[in-house]
C-alpha cells in the first residue's frame, strides 16, 4: 500500500461555515476543505491505496459520500510527489 494525495473538487460552492462539518466527516483522511477560485468547494485527503487507480476511485467515493455531491475535478499525487511540490522535507 502507498500514500497518495487527492484534490476533489465537487459542483456545489463553498458554504461556510456549514461546510467546516465536512472535516468531521472525513475524519481519517487527514481532510481540508477550501473554496476553489470559482467559489466551488474542494476537498484535500490523503490515503492509501494498492495503486493510483484505486486511489482515484476511492478518492472520489470518499468525497461523494462525504458532500453529497458528484466531482468535476480531481488531481492526484502520490504523497512524495506531494511534499516534494509542497516542499516538506523528504522522510
Amino acid at each position: 500500500m502507498e500514500w497518495f494525495n487527492a484534490h476533489v473538487t465537487v459542483d456545489r460552492l463553498y458554504r461556510d461555515p456549514e461546510d467546516n462539518d465536512l472535516i468531521d466527516q472525513l475524519d481519517g483522511w487527514h481532510p481540508s476543505i477550501s473554496a476553489w477560485p470559482d467559489g466551488r468547494l474542494s476537498a484535500r485527503i490523503s490515503l492509501t491505496a494498492a495503486s493510483m487507480m484505486d486511489a482515484a476511485v476511492q478518492a472520489l467515493v470518499v468525497v461523494r459520500e462525504a458532500t453529497g455531491t458528484d466531482a468535476v475535478a480531481l488531481e492526484l499525487m502520490t504523497e512524495r510527489e506531494f511534499c516534494e511540490r509542497e516542499g516538506f522535507a523528504r522522510e
